[in-house]
């Protein structure tokens, strides 16, 4: 992140998707300003934009869950079949670019973000997730405002890096995974019969 001159009025900032016109400034924004500035990411995706009086101070990208996490299925508590079949309702956030420093911004914006995802992903994709999942590095930050934003630390990864759709690679090092439920019981009906998957969760 930037340094800032000034501070937002937090109250203001508000997320919202990112128009087909606006992708080329996102990656922009992510190469100028993400310690990671190119993301391969699979399936459903999509950016959002976070901005306070017009003015532009994170992108996110959002796309498909990765396809194994062990800490994710065992606090879900999934099985294979299961897992197969809702994994879907479970999308990534691939990166999170905040230059503006200021604090309590960062899990301002990842508020923002999650209240606008679920009805943002059913326009955009046809159905409505049930959990977010993102992966922190330790070695370079705590997490402090996926927590501040309610987000749940749910266990490290085992090392591995995404290099296509259903393909990992080792030597991304270890990640923490973080987990934030996009409605209360997001475990009980990833983990429940098909059938009692609410309505607008099955446009899969």
């Amino acid at each position: 992140m930037s340094a800032s001159t000034h501070f937002l009025n937090l109250t203001r900032v508000q997320v919202r998707a990112a128009r087909a016109d606006e992708t080329a400034r996102c990656e922009q924004e992510l190469a100028a300003h993400h310690y990671l500035p190119e993301a391969q990411v699979a399936g459903d995706r999509g950016w959002q934009i976070a901005e306070c009086d017009g003015q532009w101070v994170a992108v996110l990208l959002w796309c498909a869950a990765a396809k194994r996490l062990k800490a994710r299925e065992t606090w879900i508590g999934w099985d294979p079949r299961t897992r197969a079949e809702r994994l879907k309702l479970v999308v990534q956030q691939a990166r999170f670019c905040l230059w503006h420093t200021q604090p309590n911004l960062a899990s301002r914006v990842l508020g923002e973000a999650v209240r606008h995802l679920p009805d943002w992903w059913q326009q955009r994709h046809g159905y409505t997730p049930l959990l977010a999942e993102t992966f922190v590095d330790p070695q370079r930050f705590e997490g402090t405002c996926y927590r501040a934003a309610g987000w749940v630390e749910a266990g490290a990864t085992a090392g591995h890096r995404r290099a296509g759709r259903d393909y990992y690679e080792p030597g991304a090092g270890l990640k923490t995974l973080w987990l934030k439920p996009l409605r209360p019981d997001a475990a009980v009906r990833l983990r429940g019969p098909l059938a009692t998957l609410p309505p607008e969760c099955r446009g899969v």
